[in-house]
Order: structure tokens, then C-alpha cells, then sequence
């Protein structure tokens, strides 16, 4: 039942620590947070799950978010994935969205921030599975 989780990717430990606090008070009961702190066990999970949200860090040695993103899209085009970055320039944003990213998140980032953007996204992919389930 991958639907339940949520997965995040940073290589940053401290970082994971961070989102993960935010995301319990932000997600719903019952949904998992599955974290990675290596981009590489990460691409290995997501090829054999579908969480419902992923949250990755954009640079990461190994392998980047951009990377993971179209990898992700490729096999499950409606699951929402929000890039997290240090580096929160223009060229980066619209690079991002560009390649299918949902939203876009520049460190530091406040809890508002990361939970308004994970509410959302958490009701859009309800929405979009129950028209799915319906068809």
C-alpha cells in the first residue's frame, strides 16, 4: 500500500529530520513517511513503489532530483513531486516545472510552507484517484 506513504530524498540528515517533523503534523493519519537520506536506495524503492507525494532534494551526489523526477514520471505520471533546493533561482524553478515537477520548495523553508503545499497536493491526488477509480 505505497499510496500511504510519503517519500523524502536529501542527502542532507539534518534536513530529513526537518521535513519529516513538518510532515507529521502536515499529512493525515495513517500516511507513512518512508525517508532516504541516498539517492541511490531511493531510486531502488521507487522503482517498485508508488507513494503518494515525493519530496526530493534537488542536488544530491549520486544522483539528482531531476533524474529521480523523470524517472518517477515515467512510470507514475499523476504522483505528485515537489523539489526541495538550496539553490532557489528562476533558471531552477522553471527548470523544474518544466520537467514535470509539481512544485517547488528553496531552503529554508517554513513548516507553513512545506504543509500548504503538502495539503494540497494530498487532496489533489484523492481527487484524481477517486476520478480514476470511478472510470
Amino acid at each position: 500500500m505505497s499510496q500511504s506513504q510519503v517519500c523524502v530524498i536529501d542527502d542532507d540528515a539534518d534536513c530529513l529530520i526537518l521535513l519529516e517533523r513538518y510532515l507529521k503534523k502536515a499529512l493525515p493519519s495513517g500516511v507513512r513517511i518512508i525517508l532516504f537520506k541516498d539517492p541511490l536506495l531511493a531510486q531502488e524503492w521507487l522503482a517498485t513503489n508508488s507513494p503518494l507525494i515525493l519530496l526530493c532534494d534537488l542536488d544530491m551526489d549520486g544522483i539528482d532530483g531531476f533524474q529521480l523526477l523523470k524517472q518517477l514520471k515515467s512510470r507514475q505520471p499523476l504522483t505528485p513531486v515537489v523539489l526541495i533546493t538550496s539553490h532557489g533561482t528562476r533558471s531552477a524553478l522553471e527548470s523544474a516545472i518544466k520537467r514535470g515537477a509539481d512544485d517547488f520548495i528553496a531552503k529554508p523553508f517554513t513548516p507553513s510552507e512545506l504543509s500548504e503545499t503538502i495539503a494540497y497536493l494530498v487532496k489533489r491526488s484523492a481527487r484524481w484517484r477517486s476520478t480514476i477509480e470511478s472510470n
